[in-house]
């Protein structure tokens, strides 16, 4: 007996020790997929589905990829969602600071803040605050009466006749008001992460800088960036205010590192100890013909969500809607071959206007180039989807002016193949574009296994240049900081060589050369006499109507 009572004596002591109030608590439910420990639920409902959770997705979190969703399937009857904190000491002893919005964004959801008595009896609850949620996260702020002395604080979804309705809340924090930020952490670029995609457009970051925040009611943010380390020489303390995503439209090197730092503040000053992270961006990606005759894209490459490498996307109206990639699963076949395709996906608000650019593609005049790949759509009903490609020398739709293939009543469930071909006029570079143009409330469409291949045609024979009359190379390639180019002129003939960025722009030109003339040193530097980027170029060498041509990497 004695024993019993013992071990029974432990076990309450264990028990008090797991549920010691907290002094303060700071929540961003990215950890784990569960409610994290001291937290909990309370769901009143004649819905089997309606319920309290941790959900994943980032394109519903303040910050990470977790938030709690509170989702009710009422239809006239009354839910209760709610959400509770761990026990406190006190809640009065802190200030409440949270994000919300609604799923539907248009004021119907609200939100009630209050405490508990007890957690697991709703009778208990005393409302505080009423929040209407709109679309937008918005941060709330509560400060409790001294004269509450309930021990828990308590998030209420009260639906009355609203159908497959949600509030969010996120990034919760019960924290003195007084004392500065802690650190923040990086949600993108991760630390030491590779491969960050830059646009070949204008050399800036595709996706923005984003970071969350680990307690101590942060109310604005600083911003440092650049090469060195603690990086300063591109941003330095630029204050960003209260939002934890930023768009870079610094220019950036291609395969060159880099670092930032976010700064966390508030009225009692900046975060201490705040960490650096660094990435590195890709390589410059070009499908160059003179080298390779055929290039394929399977998709594989691609993470569930994102593009390949050198892959781009525009989002003509900036809806939610865009090209990703997709994965196979049990049920849904997504792919031709593999695992992985990309889709365009389902369009709640908007007809699509996407468009999905091939890597660079150096082309020869006169050759034919062979294009195809597979196509099908996820039907419902009557859905229609709708797709055409187009090429132009610029990753932008204003530039995509040829129309190579158009379908604009796309109803098949299974893969079918497009098949068509293209002969450019001129040599230089070019940009396939897949262009998803369905209506509004249509169904998914998938595209995978693209493949153009190049055939030197009969018509193109007399441009095709001998290289005992005509020729250039380089040597070393990738260089840094000079490289040489030798060449040869036909004897009694004169010529020319440029050399050109991935945009087609000419960076600086060597006029009058003759077959006297057999080299040249570049060192990277540009007609205004400026260092280049580092980067992919292209030159080429022309003289009595033909041309040669090569390419080449600056590293810095």
């Amino acid at each position: 007996m004695r024993k019993v009572l013992a071990l029974i004596f432990c076990l309450t002591i264990i028990g008090g020790l797991l549920a010691i109030p907290v002094n303060s608590f700071f929540e961003s439910f990215d950890t784990s997929d569960s409610m994290p420990t001291g937290w909990s639920t309370i769901v009143q409902s004649e819905s089997t589905v309606s319920n309290v959770w941790v959900h994943t997705a980032d394109f519903d979190a303040n910050s990470g990829t977790n938030m709690v969703k509170m989702y009710g399937n009422t239809d006239g009857q009354q839910d209760i969602l709610v959400l509770v904190s761990p026990e406190v000491t006190s809640v009065s002893a802190n200030q409440l600071n949270f994000y919300s919005k609604s799923s539907w964004g248009e004021n119907t959801d609200t939100l009630i803040v209050g405490t508990l008595s007890n957690p697991t009896d709703f009778s208990t609850f005393n409302p505080v605050a009423t929040y209407q949620m709109g679309a937008d996260y918005v941060q709330f702020s509560v400060d409790f009466d001294a004269s509450n002395t309930d021990s828990y604080i308590a998030f209420v979804n009260p639906l009355t006749s609203q159908y497959g309705y949600a509030t969010y809340v996120d990034d919760v924090s019960w924290e003195p008001s007084t004392s500065v930020p802690n650190p923040a952490v990086a949600i993108y670029p991760e630390d030491y992460e590779l491969n960050v995609l830059i646009n070949f457009l204008d050399n800036i970051m595709t996706n923005s800088f984003e970071w969350s925040a680990t307690g101590g009611n942060p109310t604005s943010y600083k911003l440092n960036f650049g090469t060195d380390n603690p990086p300063t020489n591109i941003i330095s303390d630029m204050e960003l205010g209260d939002v934890m995503a930023y768009a870079s439209n610094t220019a950036l090197n291609y395969s060159t590192q880099y670092f930032w730092q976010i700064i966390p503040t508030n009225d009692a000053g900046d975060a201490v100890n705040c960490p650096v992270w660094g990435f590195s961006t890709m390589s410059a990606t070009v499908i160059d013909f003179n080298t390779v005759n055929s290039y394929s894209e399977g998709f594989e490459t691609a993470e569930v969500g994102w593009l390949p490498l050198g892959m781009e996307q525009q989002n003509v109206n900036d809806d939610s809607a865009q090209w990703s990639g997709i994965a196979s699963t049990d049920w849904s076949p997504n792919a031709h071959t593999g695992t992985m395709a990309v889709h365009m996906a389902f369009s709640f608000n908007s007809a699509h206007d996407d468009y999905l650019y091939t890597p660079p593609m150096y082309m020869i005049a006169g050759n034919t180039y062979h294009i195809s790949f597979w196509y099908k759509t996820s039907r419902f009903d009557e859905s229609i989807e709708k797709l055409n490609v187009l090429v132009g020398d610029s990753p932008v739709n204003s530039a995509m002016t040829t129309e190579l293939w158009n379908n604009d009543n796309i109803i098949n469930i299974e893969y079918a193949q497009a098949t068509f071909d293209y002969i450019p006029t001129e040599s230089g570079l070019n940009f396939l574009a897949l262009h998803a143009y369905s209506e509004v409330l249509q169904m998914v469409l998938l595209v995978d296994d693209l493949n153009i291949t190049e055939e030197e045609t009969s018509s193109n024979e007399d441009n095709i240049v001998n290289p005992n009359s005509l020729s250039v190379s380089n040597f070393p390639n990738p260089f840094n900081p000079e490289t040489t180019i030798e060449f040869s002129i036909p004897k009694g003939k004169t010529g020319s060589l440029g050399i050109y960025n991935l945009k087609g722009q000419l960076v600086v030109k060597y006029p009058n050369l003759n077959s006297q003339d057999t080299k040249i040193v570049w060192k990277g530097i540009d007609t205004n006499g400026n260092e280049a980027p580092s980067g992919t170029y292209f030159y080429r060498l022309s003289s009595d109507g033909k041309t040669q041509s090569g390419k080449m990497t600056l590293l810095k």
